[in-house]
């Protein structure tokens, strides 16, 4: 499949990620950790270089943790979904956060890879831009 046979999600399907972003954004863990399965694979490790990758919800949990714990506001919206088959799905999403510390706020897109099984994500990547997201899955041109 390449990047031009990819499809836009429906919009049920898109309604689904959203939820998923909106546990995360009013901080209520126990059912952001529902989507995932118990094993699942968290890994923000090539856009937050001091990071490793989580497997597991309880890894997991404590990532989501330590992130709320440096800011002072945090939010992530998907603003685009695509299929790309085999339960595999891009997503582009907002990520906004303020510094706890510093005040400053920070607004940018990064790329998430999602594999999905049985309607639970089984892995989850992050990626800085969409180009570099496609061309790890050998979809960039």
């Amino acid at each position: 499949m390449s990047e031009e046979q990819a499809e836009s999600v429906s919009p049920e399907m898109f309604a689904s990620f959203v939820e998923a972003w909106e546990c995360y954004n009013r901080h209520d863990f126990d059912a952001m950790e529902a989507h995932y399965l118990p094993d699942a694979v968290l890994d923000v490790s090539r856009v937050y270089i001091d990071e490793r990758p989580r497997t597991g919800r309880r890894e997991m949990r404590e990532y989501w943790e330590q992130m709320w714990e440096i800011s002072a506001g945090l939010r992530m919206e998907p603003v685009e979904v695509l299929d790309l088959g085999s339960g595999r799905y891009l997503v582009v999403m907002r990520y906004g956060q303020r510094g706890k510390r510093s005040g400053v706020d920070v607004e940018r897109d990064v790329t998430l890879i999602y594999t999905l099984r049985g309607g639970l994500v089984e892995r989850l990547d992050m990626y800085a831009d969409r180009y570099l997201a496609l061309q790890a899955l050998g979809l960039g041109s």
